[in-house]
């Protein structure tokens, strides 16, 4: 075989599989470094040619991949080219966030089949990923997907975590397209992948779209409302840009538009909690709490310490701490809860617990410091006496 590059490289590794006819390219995410790829242990499972892409330099692959091609264009007639000396005439793209975008404008440009995971089919969008991880100042050659996904051919899977807005506002609107299978999962975020694989069902689902067959159902897919993605990235965009009214009054109208979303209620929850509105708030983040959001959890205990209900806010921090115990933000708040019951002694025991998760945490460190110090102004004469010895 005349190989078309090595095979070998920094930034992609080309795994040939004797008696396959498919080319499987793997396309990995945002900050790998070089020689590292996202979705090798599948591709060591998968019985096909592979090559296994890295972009390391957050380009969304709109630059192609260093050692296959200067440009996209010479990227693409090097796949095409390893293609054939491959003997793969068929080929799938698999990739998840920024390998997702990846992989599908690969995948069209390619006219291969493609599994798409947490992506963005729009680019550049408020407070996107795109904007926020590529290099500042990158001007996207193709900022929208769209019309290319539209063009092509051949099935196009998408799964996309409905607790994600800004993955929602840029691919909700391909559920419209004849060609593409939209899963949008409720409780899940920006890591399908990882969901899916923590509970052995990655594999199969990846094994499925290879072999063309009916692709698993998906307990968690959700239909979203019309104009619940707008108005939910409305929101989550008025946080991240400190508009605190627009972050409220949006995502008010997404809870109006999609009452059961986990997600919607979430956010507003903790917008009424910084609006210091606690019962309303409560009742936002219980129906976050109820599908076991680990936030919405710590959120609610947090209201209820707000509201003076401190007794109640430390238990279930406590619950929290036993299901989560790498989680600190519980142990923080139950310090908070514990001072202000003049339980100073179970403050620094709390907030020692948290250091001994996150030791390089300076905020922790200081807080422990005020804890100790104000042990130390309200202790008992014999207690002093002993700190002292």
């Amino acid at each position: 075989m005349n190989n078309p590059t090595v095979l070998t490289h920094p930034r992609f590794l080309v795994v040939p599989k004797t008696g396959s006819t498919k080319l499987v390219i793997f396309f990995a995410g945002t900050g790998v470094e070089d020689h590292k790829f996202h979705f090798f242990g599948q591709s060591q499972q998968c019985g096909e040619n592979v090559i296994l892409v890295n972009n390391g330099q957050n380009h969304w692959y709109q630059d192609g991949v260093p050692g296959l091609g200067e440009t996209l264009e010479e990227t693409i007639a090097t796949i095409k080219a390893w293609s054939v000396a491959l003997g793969a005439p068929d080929i799938y793209c698999v990739g998840a966030s920024m390998g997702g975008s990846g992989a599908a404008l690969f995948g069209c440009l390619l006219g291969a089949s493609v599994l798409a995971f947490g992506f963005e089919a729009k680019l550049d969008l408020p407070s996107s990923r795109s904007r926020k991880l590529s290099p500042p100042g990158y001007t996207f050659k193709i900022p929208d997907l769209s019309p290319l996904i539209a063009a092509s051919k051949k099935p196009f899977h998408a799964y996309i975590g409905a607790e994600d807005a800004e993955d929602l506002i840029a691919t909700s609107h391909l559920a419209t397209y004849p060609n593409v299978n939209l899963t949008i999962m409720q409780n899940v975020t920006h890591g399908p992948p990882k969901y899916l694989r923590n509970r052995g069902r990655l594999r199969p689902l990846i094994e499925a779209f290879l072999d063309g067959n009916k692709m698993p159902v998906m307990p968690e897919a959700i239909s979203v409302p019309r104009g619940f993605a707008e108005a939910f990235h409305l929101g989550h965009d008025g946080y991240w840009s400190r508009d605190y009214d627009r972050w409220e009054v949006a995502c008010r109208v997404a809870v109006d538009i999609f009452p059961t979303s986990t997600a919607a209620n979430f956010w507003l929850g903790r917008a009424l909690l910084r609006a210091e509105r606690f019962p309303d708030a409560l009742k936002h983040l219980a129906v976050a709490k109820a599908a076991r959001k680990r936030e919405a959890h710590f959120y609610f205990a947090y209201g209820l310490r707000r509201m003076g209900l401190l007794d109640d806010a430390i238990a279930l921090h406590e619950e929290t701490v036993k299901k989560y115990p790498g989680y600190i933000d519980p142990l923080v708040d139950i310090a908070a809860a514990k001072a202000s019951l003049g339980d100073l002694a179970g403050a620094i025991e709390a907030t020692q617990k948290a250091l001994t998760i996150e030791p390089q945490n300076a905020s922790l460190a200081e807080k422990l410091s005020v804890y100790r110090k104000r042990f130390v102004r309200h202790a008992e004469p014999n207690v002093l006496a002993f700190l002292k010895a």
